[in-house]
């Protein structure tokens, strides 16, 4: 739970810092191509946004966690 605790905490700290609801479509595809041009903060929030998703899928493909605890 803590591990879980601390993605959501880093997940709040990213959207403070600039990337967008999920949900906002056209604000993602905005970042996004900040992001493909080279600006360096769009590129640093999509990494870091990445990066969460890639630890949960990690965590369970190796059953550290269930699905239905991620979601």
């Amino acid at each position: 739970m803590e591990y879980l605790s601390a993605t959501m905490d880093r997940r709040r700290a990213l959207r403070d810092e600039g990337v967008p609801d999920d949900r906002d479509q056209a604000a993602v595809a905005a970042l996004i191509s900040r992001s493909a041009v080279g600006d360096g903060d769009a590129m640093r929030l999509v990494s870091g946004y990445l990066t969460i998703y890639n630890y949960l899928g990690v965590a369970a493909q190796s059953d550290a966690f269930g699905v239905a605890v991620i979601d």
